[in-house]
């Protein structure tokens, strides 16, 4: 293994951010791994999630909860802030809006900004405390710090490759570089710490348990038994996949920020509120502050909540809103107009007509809490249970569930989670805000301690197979006579790599699948599936008429030297690892090479961005109209080809493009350099059609 000077673990929280980190000499210490404190924000481990960039996505302007309040206090005129990153990763999202706007920017470049924020904060803090490290200058002590980088582990390849790319971009990883084990998973970093910090309850980890990380975004849940490997040697197992969903925290501040708005605002106000915060001068700036402080008032009320106060009430200022545009409506009659269709018993009062102080109950916050994290988590926790205590093969009993994450730290959370789960002990870890940034440092260190991961779903390829008589009862089969072999084959058989639910030795040989390539370039796309034993790459449909398998993603190499007569090559997916890669072999040269998945966009029109924002980067003389539309030129080939003759439902639809650089417009009939526009500016594409 490389030998290292320090580690650094980045927890990219969606609501707060920080790292941790520890010196190679004290790894074994876990007291030892420290983790950063943030100036201005008192003794707090973490930051918000937020950044405020210029408009050429190049340079930070602010960072951080005390940064970007102070620069929203101030305007942040021809300035971009962004926040909520994670949800839009949930989501498979390639682009981003920047706050107040509905201009979007890519997505993996805004990331790279907070990593080059993280990565430059943890050099100066290692300079700091080790001598050794004035030594070097900066590009070299990023190469002597082991980087790894938290995400949740029910996060998609997609979000993960997104995440990657911008980790490349901001120099902690290279191109070419393993990415196996770059992440540590977030439930399984809190599972480390939990189980190595020594200050873990033995008898919890003689039995199969859950991690639960309870964080800002989503509730992440991983299930993990200690077993005994063919050695005798004690290992940690994964023994259902990764399971949550979005049923974090922020659920809470979405839906009291929606009922407010629905509470005062009539449609047209909201519609005011919303044109004034795209615009820019003092009008727009303050709403952005006054907003943001509502926010803060919701925050403290989510935060104070407590079983004890389920009967008290709660005051929030929300005169922000009435500020926000000229007409104030009638405040008394939408309150009661709400008060009168209010469920569950929500009565909202007015405590101050003039300066719309409401009084709101604690009950919504217990009933919110209750149904958006409770409920959908603990949910979650029965379907593992219930699927280990039936298997036929290896029964299990869950009798501990351990949490981490900022809403583990709330007394009155867990004691919701006891009465959901009764008969089951709950354990909340230690530190809970920082349990994955530490436990990401103890990971780096041995990213094998989990030592066996359960597939997530199957995968695999499309191959032509023989006919077999069992394929005449399932539907979908593309069935044809091969007369070259005088019989029938299959042309569209899924050959599994893997299926769900499949044990994975991380440390052993990934599925091997040999595969005769064409020529000396090569594609292969692979498919995946929630089934367990899919028989076809398509056509095959569930109950509801859906299709049960989907496009997962392409590997793309080409082979030096490549022989006619000797195509052979074999094909090893790694899936045990926190990311999938899969190791090439040209069997004639016995040549191996690691590589990552391209994942294509799902949305036809974003993949058609992505296309094209490599082609525009190009500095020609002709207009963006002449580019698109008018005669062809090696420059911009591709660009038709791409575009036109790759999507001709397009061609009519050329003069609906518009070119955004920066997030402002540009004039389509004018060349890049009269538009201003460097090589390295940042360009997206909109289209008419993509309203979302």
């Amino acid at each position: 293994m490389e030998k290292y000077l320090a580690y650094v673990g980045i927890d990219f929280g969606t609501s707060g951010i920080t790292f941790s980190y520890s010196f190679d000499s004290d790894i074994e210490n876990k007291d030892f791994i420290q983790v950063k404190k943030w100036e201005g924000e008192g003794t707090a481990n973490k930051t918000n999630t937020e950044i405020i960039l210029d408009d050429n996505l190049k340079n930070i302007i602010a960072f951080g909860k005390s940064g970007c309040s102070q620069k929203i206090n101030d305007g942040i005129k021809k300035s971009l802030h962004f926040s909520n990153i994670k949800m839009y990763l949930y989501q498979d999202r390639e682009f981003i809006p920047a706050s107040y706007s509905h201009d979007i920017y890519p997505l993996n470049i805004v990331i790279s900004k907070f990593l080059e924020k993280m990565r430059d904060e943890a050099i100066n803090e290692l300079k700091m405390k080790k001598i050794i490290f004035q030594k070097f200058h900066r590009e070299e002590i990023i190469e002597k710090i082991k980087w790894i980088l938290t995400v949740p582990a029910i996060w998609s390849d997609k979000s993960k490759n997104c995440m990657l790319e911008a980790a490349k971009l901001a120099k902690l990883i290279k191109e070419g570089d393993d990415p196996s084990n770059f992440f540590a998973l977030e439930p399984e970093a809190a599972a480390c710490y939990y189980a190595m910090s020594g200050k873990s309850e033995k008898s919890v980890l003689d039995h199969p348990y859950i991690i639960c990380d309870l964080g800002g975004g989503t509730a992440d849940i991983t299930t993990h038994e200690r077993i005994l490997d063919k050695d005798g040697k004690k290992i940690i197992a994964e023994i259902y996949p990764p399971t949550g969903g979005a049923f974090g925290s922020r659920e809470i501040n979405l839906f009291l920020e929606q009922l407010i708005k629905d509470i005062l605002l009539t449609t047209e106000a909201q519609q005011k509120i919303e044109e004034i915060l795209k615009t820019e001068g003092e009008d727009s700036e303050q709403l952005q502050n006054d907003l943001r402080g509502i926010k803060d008032e919701i925050n403290i009320f989510k935060h104070t909540f407590s079983l004890e106060k389920i009967n008290d009430k709660y005051k929030i200022n929300l005169s922000a809103l009435k500020d926000g545009y000229e007409e104030v409506p009638n405040l008394e009659k939408m309150v009661n107009d709400y008060n009168n269709k209010a469920k569950n018993g929500w009565r909202i009062e007015i405590k101050n007509k003039k300066k719309w102080i409401l009084e709101f109950p604690y009950k919504i916050l217990y009933d919110l809490f209750k149904e958006l994290i409770v409920d959908k988590t603990s949910d979650c926790i029965k379907k593992i249970i219930g699927y280990l205590t039936i298997s036929k093969k290896n029964p299990k009993e869950i009798k501990t569930i351990i949490f981490a994450g900022g809403m583990s730290s709330n007394i009155s959370i867990l004691e919701m989670f006891r009465q959901a789960l009764p008969n089951i002990s709950i354990v909340s870890i230690d530190e809970p805000e920082i349990a994955v940034a530490k436990g990401a440092i103890l990971f780096a260190k041995n990213p094998y301690v989990i030592s066996q991961r359960m597939a997530r779903y199957s995968i695999g390829i499309k191959v032509v197979d023989d006919w077999l008589d069992k394929f005449d009862n399932i539907p979908g089969a593309q069935k044809i006579f091969m007369e070259k072999d005088n019989k029938y084959s299959c042309l569209n058989r899924f050959s599994v790599f893997y299926k769900k639910f499949h044990s994975i030795n991380v440390l052993g040989k990934g599925k091997r699948r040999e595969y005769d390539m064409f020529t000396n370039h090569c594609e292969i796309t692979f498919y995946k599936s929630d089934y367990n034993g899919p028989v076809y790459v398509v056509g095959q449909l569930n109950e509801k008429g859906e299709s049960i398998t989907e496009e997962f993603g392409k590997l793309r190499f080409q082979v030096d030297e490549f022989d006619e007569k000797e195509p052979q090559i074999l094909i090893e997916v790694k899936l045990g690892g926190t990311f999938i890669t899969a190791e090439i072999e040209y069997l004639k040269k016995h040549k191996k090479s690691i590589h990552t998945f391209n994942f294509e966009s799902k949305n036809k029109i974003s993949k058609i961005k992505k296309e094209i924002i490599d082609v525009i980067f190009t500095i020609s003389n002709q207009s963006f109209k002449e580019i698109i539309s008018g005669d062809k030129t090696d420059k911009f080939i591709r660009l038709e080809e791409k575009l036109l003759e790759k999507h001709p439902e397009y061609i009519d639809k050329v003069d609906e493009i518009f070119y955004l650089v920066n997030g402002r417009k540009i004039n389509r009939y004018k060349n890049l350099e009269e538009n201003n526009i460097k090589k390295d500016d940042v360009i997206v594409l909109n289209f008419i059609e993509d309203d979302n």
